[in-house]
């Protein structure tokens, strides 16, 4: 009962921000940046260790400068988030563009049946860009997620997300999830940094300047699918605003060398990060083992 009441509460508390303009988000955000940067200083010591190793041609006063943008956009992205749960389909096209390169690639992957795996980093707003998957291309949608603690938010959070169609799968339901999606022509959204509990099933690859894991599972089932793989790169135009690039990274994946798929994704990833830093996520103890957290 306590935990389904408290579920109730977040709920509640969600939707109210949820139903609240832009515009007022906007100065919410303000507050927001001011209670984690100079409030709570929430995960400041992983941030600037992880910019400090990873950003290391940084002159001084531009990583206190990238620091300080990221708490900025880690508030608005917070705040888009819970408001994209709420958006309509015509709202979210509003906010959310795609190039036309990036148009006339997904309708050649259509033309040619071919099954197309879009992989993303966290960086810019992967969620926003996961949820217009559907809307730009008709093929059935597949993405993994990990479950909430709380069986009751979690119910609740998945169906925002999968409002419009969208298949979301636990990561260990891997293998179900295949065989879903080699029974038609289909599309995966996957975010591909994670950082990997183990070593088991990992690639390691250069990335930001240091031997970085990355999970095997993107790579697996983009050859499990024979897909076109494409890296999403998200630009940031303002709150709550993005515009996504698609770019090709092969048309048959099958045919690619061992863990070229990871390095080619973590390239564009590293490309991404070191013009706007402060677009990926920082706060995660992403290089456990190589920097003293």
């Amino acid at each position: 009962m306590t935990g389904k009441l408290s579920s109730l509460l977040i709920i509640g508390i969600l939707r109210s921000i949820g139903l609240l303009p832009f515009f007022i988000l906007k100065y919410l955000s303000l507050i927001l940046y001011f209670l984690l940067y100079y409030v709570t200083g929430y995960r400041k010591d992983v941030v600037w260790i992880n910019m400090l190793y990873a950003l290391n041609d940084l002159p001084g006063k531009d990583l206190y400068a990238s620091r300080r943008k990221f708490y900025r956009h880690l508030s608005e992205l917070i705040l888009e988030v819970i408001k994209g749960m709420y958006l309509t389909k015509i709202e979210m096209h509003q906010r959310v563009s795609l190039t036309e390169d990036s148009r006339l690639l997904l309708e050649q992957c259509q033309l040619q049946h071919k099954n197309i795996v879009m992989l993303m980093g966290h960086y810019g707003n992967w969620e926003w860009a996961s949820m217009m998957a559907l809307q730009y291309c008709p093929l059935p949608y597949f993405s993994f997620y990990a479950p909430l603690s709380n069986a009751h938010l979690d119910d609740y959070i998945k169906a925002k997300r999968t409002r419009w169609g969208a298949v979301f799968l636990q990561p260990k339901a891997l293998s179900t999830g295949l065989e879903q999606m080699k029974q038609a022509t289909c599309q995966v959204g996957l975010v591909a940094d994670q950082s990997p509990t183990g070593r088991k099933n990992v690639v390691i690859t250069r990335f930001l300047g240091l031997d970085t894991a990355f999970f095997i599972g993107p790579e697996t089932v983009s050859k499990s699918l024979d897909a076109t793989v494409i890296y999403v790169s998200l630009q940031k135009n303002g709150f709550g605003r993005y515009t996504i690039q698609m770019i090709p990274l092969c048309n048959n994946a099958s045919e690619l060398g061992e863990h070229k798929i990871i390095e080619s994704y973590a390239h564009h990833l590293e490309k991404d990060i070191l013009q706007h830093p402060e677009w990926w996520i920082w706060s995660h103890k992403r290089w456990k083992g190589q920097i003293p957290y």
